[in-house]
């Protein structure tokens, strides 16, 4: 008997002297292997985080605005980065009840207004894709990721089409796209942009507030998932009892009969 072989039995030899055979050569092979691919996998670039995606859409507005006309965007207080930040809150609730890819929908979520440029706002979902496509190759993404992240930025704007043959993601991106500015936030808004008029007042932003339920009211049949028009709904309750808070606080039925004659009959009919 071999007592190498016995003893370890990868080693053998004829002439009784331990050496490596070919399941030793296996071994070893197996082990560089490992540590080769190891080795690669940590010389792999770093796919960018969602902190690093934010920068970059966060530099890319910043540089649009600059070629944009001082008049461009007249509520200077809205400001296209923190709507995008807002997005992406709304997307990450909606996911935890909506069966989707959040990772997917959320970078969309990043990019979706990375095109927005007020001189050309109609086409702000293609150019927000071509900026999306760039970005993600160059920072080496899968191929069908960045198909479908991009098919998603393309395609969140069109907030009218049913629910019915859309993604769960873009459903989902659509539905925090429309969630953002409702409720308190619309009271807020109508009031800082009538207070940087000299005939801004607490009736003007109630009518102000008023217009807004009425249009936001009209798109709630446009929300394609189950959470989001739940949260809309909460959303416009929020903006119907401020509306109902505001007339109660504001007097309006005294004031109607105040100027319901002469030259205030017109602005009465408002109230």
């Amino acid at each position: 008997m071999d007592v190498g072989a016995y003893i370890w039995p990868a080693y053998t030899g004829a002439d009784r002297r331990i050496k490596p055979n070919d399941a030793v050569g296996k071994s070893v092979g197996l082990v560089y292997n490992i540590k080769n691919q190891r080795e690669r996998v940590e010389h792999m670039p770093r796919l960018p985080d969602e902190k690093d995606m934010l920068e970059f859409v966060r530099t890319t507005l910043c540089e649009t605005r600059l070629h944009e006309p001082p008049d461009a965007n007249r509520f200077f207080f809205r400001d296209r980065f923190y709507h995008t930040l807002r997005v992406v809150g709304w997307v990450k609730r909606l996911c935890q009840h909506e069966q989707c890819d959040e990772r997917l929908t959320t970078i969309a979520a990043i990019f979706h207004d990375a095109g927005y440029d007020q001189r050309y706002r109609d086409e702000h979902p293609q150019m927000g894709e071509r900026i999306c496509r760039t970005y993600m190759y160059q920072h080496g993404f899968p191929p069908e990721d960045v198909a479908a992240v991009c098919e998603l930025v393309r395609r969140h704007s069109f907030k009218k089409r049913p629910a019915e043959g859309l993604s769960p993601e873009l459903r989902v991106l659509m539905d925090a796209d429309l969630l953002d500015e409702l409720g308190v936030t619309i009271v807020i808004w109508d009031s800082m942009d009538e207070g940087a008029h000299i005939t801004g007042g607490y009736y003007s932003v109630l009518e102000r507030v008023r217009r807004a339920y009425d249009k936001l009211s009209r798109l709630l049949p446009t929300l394609k998932t189950e959470t989001g028009h739940a949260e809309y709904e909460r959303g416009l309750k929020v903006l119907s009892d401020a509306i109902a808070r505001l007339e109660y606080e504001l007097h309006t039925g005294l004031v109607r009969v105040v100027f319901s004659s002469g030259e205030g009959e017109e602005w009465a009919r408002r109230l």
